[in-house]
């Protein structure tokens, strides 16, 4: 080898090379090492045995001050001794010398990408922090005032610089200076991008050039077919049932509406929209029934209905309907007393059956509530020596649930109907958890 001739030198990494001093931890370092060739994550303490010359970007805690080569481009992320500007003077992110601003500056001359990261990341960092560190340039040693010559990437109305950027001294290379909290790997990646203008080996090169088609074998290219193909089937399926599930939900929310203005009622009102409902229960399962505020003079104060059958002509059930936000009241068995003997004076015989029909609790979920009357057990068994029977709404909705669904024949439905004292059961609806105090809420 003659002494014009270059050395040869061996274990040359590729470019770009990235130290990452105190900055970064954990998976957001994975993130960060994973976006260039080359990278290591050191300490300051650490910095002093590395070869600076080997590496093209320094990544920095602003916390530590650390001394770093010339010729490398350095990202500062949260202040601290930021190094020298165009040799005349340093300049220093001071935590001492906040802005208090709550407005910020974005320099018209941005690039739409640095624009779009200070609009993204930058701002609502800032803007969530009643004071922000800003950038102030200290005096040369011969005591000169700095010239100016910080680029922002954003500022306040009074002049002050939150983030930006400088040339280091009799160099190429640059600072870009940012807050603490921001998107590492995102400035890392537009720095770079503007870096590799000047420094066509900080270029990245794009990811995953080995799926690129023009460099695979022609077996990996007819799996990545498959797959493409595989890929196609699965958005075609996942669109069609996307649109059938879209579809059954717009039904559903519609049955939902028609349910609590319809069936449902049975578990939620109370007054003469309750009556209305429990008629519609009662004609759907095959009764007859007569609105009796119809016939008798008016503040009679009467039973709601008469229940009659087709199949018995003979039978007929005396019905009171009532709706409490609290239990039910056992003096409503008492007025039922009254039906009776005014309806015996009237017909001059005694009704088949007394019905007391209830919604209590209405305000709880249907299985959270207690049987009506459930403290009075006593007075329910005497109720059902004359024919009387408490139905639950909750009992009426299931049903009539199973006579709509098929599940029950009305005649079925109405014989068990007729044929029941004292608690009408079915099918058995879970009991709540202790009684309820058995006072009135409201009634119809």
């Amino acid at each position: 080898m003659t002494d014009a001739q270059e050395p040869i030198i061996v274990g040359q990494k590729p470019r770009p090379r990235v130290l990452f001093v105190d900055c970064v931890r954990g998976k957001e370092l994975d993130r960060v090492t994973a976006l260039v060739p080359t990278s290591r994550a050191v300490t300051a303490l650490v910095l002093p045995s590395v070869r600076q010359k080997e590496w093209d970007v320094a990544v920095v805690n602003g916390g530590s001050e650390v001394p770093l080569a010339p010729h490398l481009f350095v990202l500062n992320v949260g202040g601290g001794d930021l190094g020298e500007l165009h040799a005349t003077g340093t300049i220093t992110v001071w935590h001492r010398r906040n802005s208090l601003s709550t407005e910020f500056t974005v320099p018209s001359s941005l690039s739409p990408n640095i624009r779009a990261l200070v609009e993204n990341d930058l701002l609502p960092i800032v803007s969530g922090r009643s004071t922000n560190p800003v950038a102030r340039q200290r005096p040369s040693s011969s005591g000169s005032k700095p010239a100016t010559s910080i680029s922002p990437f954003l500022g306040d109305p009074d002049g002050e610089v939150l983030a930006g950027r400088f040339k280091r001294p009799g160099r190429s290379s640059e600072t870009w200076f940012l807050p603490e909290g921001v998107d590492i790997a995102a400035w890392l990646t537009a720095a770079l991008g503007e870096w590799s203008a000047s420094r066509p080996d900080l270029t990245l090169e794009p990811q995953g050039w080995a799926e690129d088609p023009r460099w695979m074998t022609p077996d990996e290219l007819a799996a990545t077919a498959q797959v493409q193909e595989r890929e196609n089937e699965l958005r075609e399926a996942t669109e069609r049932l996307t649109a059938l599930v879209a579809a059954a939900q717009q039904a559903h929310d519609q049955q939902r509406e028609t349910a609590a203005s319809g069936m449902k009622r049975l578990l939620t009102a109370q007054g003469e929209e309750l009556v209305a409902a429990v008629v519609e229960a009662l004609t759907a399962i095959g009764f007859s029934c007569q609105d009796m505020d119809a016939v008798h003079e008016k503040g009679a104060k009467l039973e709601d209905l008469r229940v009659t059958d087709a199949d018995d002509p003979s039978w007929v059930a005396l019905t009171e309907v009532r709706g409490y936000t609290r239990g039910a009241k056992v003096n409503d068995l008492m007025r039922l007393g009254r039906f009776i003997t005014h309806y015996v004076l009237e017909q001059r015989e005694q009704p088949a059956a007394v019905w007391y029909v209830v919604n209590s609790l209405l305000e709880r979920p249907p299985t959270g509530r207690d049987q009506p009357l459930a403290s009075h057990p006593l007075e329910v068994d005497e109720f059902a020596t004359g024919g009387g029977l408490v139905i639950d709404t909750r009992e009426l909705f299931l049903l009539w649930r199973d006579v709509a669904s098929g599940a029950l024949p009305a005649a079925a439905a109405r014989a068990r109907l007729r044929a029941s004292t004292g608690r009408f059961s079915h099918p058995t609806v879970e009991e709540g958890p202790a009684p309820a105090t058995e006072a009135a809420d409201s009634a119809p």
